[in-house]
């Protein structure tokens, strides 16, 4: 059961959402929106699937968010700007709880996670060169094991082998790698997992 207060419990077992690390050398600074929401009693985990013009993770599923530009001075403003750019989230609508540790991709990324909640039923404007839908799951149905595997994955970029975390599909749409591992803390900094 997911407690009705989960903003409050979420809020006290973050990083606040000012944090802003460094990333290690050869990594690129960027930032994600780990949206939820409640719908019909039941917390909502917001995703976007990108489309496959993108320049980088073309077709995956992603949470909103990208690269630090200059003018950003924290991950907060960084993942706002972004979910902003690509779903016409509005800063002002979005209450930010905070954040999970930074999580250093295979693609060389290093992405803090900002989490945050917006209302219900939210007017998103999809920017069409960047996302091609925008869906949400159940954090009920993540948490549950059943939906849940590990794959073996060879990285293209040194073909190293790793293992990385799957979600089934849900409406069609696969959560894996860093969204997947990001999901799972988020889960577990929920007590769910």
């Amino acid at each position: 059961m997911i407690p009705r207060n989960l903003p409050e419990l979420l809020r006290g077992r973050l990083l606040p959402p000012d944090y802003c690390p460094l990333p290690p050398e050869g990594e690129q600074p960027a930032a994600v929106l780990l949206a939820l929401y409640r719908e019909k009693e039941a917390w909502q985990l917001l995703l976007t699937c990108r489309t496959n013009t993108v320049t980088e993770h073309k077709g995956q599923v992603a949470f909103p968010g990208g690269a630090v530009d200059a003018t950003d001075s924290t991950r907060a403003e960084t993942a706002l700007r972004e979910a902003g750019e690509e779903v016409g989230l509005r800063s002002d609508d979005v209450t930010l709880l905070g954040c999970l540790s930074p999580y250093s991709t295979v693609t060389g990324w290093h992405v803090t996670p900002m989490v945050g909640t917006i209302p219900h039923a939210y007017p998103f404007r999809v920017n069409p060169d960047e996302i091609e839908a925008v869906f949400a799951v159940p954090l009920v149905w993540l948490a549950d094991p059943k939906n849940q595997s590990t794959e073996p994955y060879i990285n293209p970029r040194d073909g190293s082998e790793r293992s990385v975390f799957f979600f089934r599909p849900y409406t069609g749409y696969v959560i894996w790698g860093a969204s997947a591992h990001m999901t799972l803390v988020l889960l577990e900094k929920a007590g769910l997992k």
